[in-house]
């Protein structure tokens, strides 16, 4: 997964969305974070979503730190729309936490979701002319993982245990006997 500026020169750098504390009720008014959003550049992946990385920044916004939450959120899915979770690899902080429901306010915008379009249609763009160049880029997907009590990501509003999770053990056990 890559960011848009990680392909961009700096000249022409996208400014990060910043998350100020006085615009959110559960941040702090002090509290400013910057939205570092990754996209996968897997040309023939078919997900619409973002990794977004919560990064302090000082009154100067310049970074500080490592992320304080991970945050994943597939924003082209009817059913997901609106709906950002914590991603896997993400602390399970009450700070996280209030972070994510700062970005759920986020999420609700259109505009928002514009802007995710245009920087996903832009990062793989991107990707691929550099790809073609020679350039090494890695080719990381993450998405949260579905634990059986998670409600079933088909949208039957079951348990996953109860509905596809077995489905998805026996095709994994089918193609491990190929």
């Amino acid at each position: 997964m890559l960011q848009l500026n990680e392909l961009l020169p700096p000249s022409e750098a996208e400014p990060y969305l910043i998350l100020r504390g006085k615009e959110y009720e559960s941040l702090s008014d002090n509290e400013n974070y910057a939205v570092l959003e990754y996209f996968c550049t897997n040309p023939t992946c078919p997900c619409e979503s973002v990794s977004a990385q919560i990064v302090k920044v000082d009154d100067e916004l310049n970074l500080v730190g490592q992320p304080v939450a991970s945050i994943y959120y597939k924003w082209s899915s009817p059913n997901k729309r609106c709906q950002p979770e914590l991603a896997e690899e993400s602390l399970r902080t009450a700070h996280a936490l209030r972070i994510l429901e700062a970005y759920k306010n986020i999420a609700q915008i259109n505009e928002y979701t514009e802007r995710l379009k245009i920087h996903y249609a832009l990062v793989r763009k991107l990707a691929a002319q550099n790809s073609n160049l020679g350039l090494v880029i890695p080719l990381i997907h993450t998405k949260p993982k579905i634990r059986r009590n998670d409600p079933c990501p088909c949208g039957s509003k079951k348990k996953h245990k109860k509905c596809c999770y077995h489905k998805k053990n026996l095709t994994l056990n089918e193609n491990e006997t190929d």
